[in-house]
């Protein structure tokens, strides 16, 4: 008779990212920003222009799940936050598991700039990923915003108490055929029926799943307002 060993190994892949230095001196302030699922940074980048003047550091880091995007006449990689096919308790792993990564990547680059606040914003996957991180780790983020996604407020019961005071903000389009407006709004009410008190929501009624200028202008104004 044959015994039959089975196991894990790690495997590390390079997560590339970009740094957008803010061009005015005694910038404190470096914003995390996740693009949405399938999405090149760029494309996020493009949509937060509006924001992109303020005195902040913005780091654009690509997600590290490589996955196949098919379409009629071509294929290509995009990239993930994390993987998900219902199971709650494995998309909170595979969260956990960019949250980790994230959690250095900000580390070393704030070190970096000199940061003295965190902040992450971010849009569809993004988004859920960053409403998630920030409360789960309060001595590491100040605020986040959640944008075309929705605040994850299953896995929230368990964040510190001093994450409740965290400015969070809930940016939606009013047609997102992705993740439907009412989807978002009921997330907010019952983020703040988990203690937290600084949750706002704002709502392009024109926008779909995208961040419209109004919306990106709004974020501008809500991080200017931590500044």
């Amino acid at each position: 008779m044959s015994s039959q060993d089975t196991g894990s190994c790690p495997l590390t892949v390079d997560v590339p990212w970009q740094l957008l230095a803010s061009p005015r001196p005694g910038a404190q302030t470096l914003v995390l920003a996740l693009h949405g699922m399938g999405q090149p940074p760029a494309v996020l980048r493009e949509m937060l222009a509006p924001a992109l003047d303020l005195p902040c550091h913005w780091l654009f880091p690509r997600a590290p799940w490589p996955y196949e995007i098919r379409k009629a006449d071509r294929m290509r990689i995009g990239h993930a936050w994390y993987q998900y096919d219902g199971d709650q308790a494995a998309l909170r792993q595979s969260m956990d598991i960019a949250v980790r990564h994230l959690l250095g990547l900000a580390g070393e680059v704030g070190a970096r700039v000199a940061a003295r606040r965190l902040v992450v914003a971010g849009f569809s996957q993004g988004g859920y990923l960053a409403g998630y991180l920030a409360p789960m780790h309060p001595q590491v983020f100040s605020a986040a915003a959640c944008i075309g996604g929705r605040i994850k407020h299953e896995f929230l019961a368990e964040s510190p108490t001093a994450a409740h005071a965290m400015p969070l903000l809930q940016l939606h389009g009013g047609r997102d055929p992705a993740v439907k407006p009412e989807a978002a709004r009921d997330a907010v009410e019952k983020t703040r029926a988990l203690g937290f008190s600084n949750v706002s929501y704002h709502e392009d009624p024109q926008a779909g799943h995208e961040i419209s200028v109004p919306m990106a202008q709004h974020l501008r104004t809500w991080l200017e307002s931590m500044l």
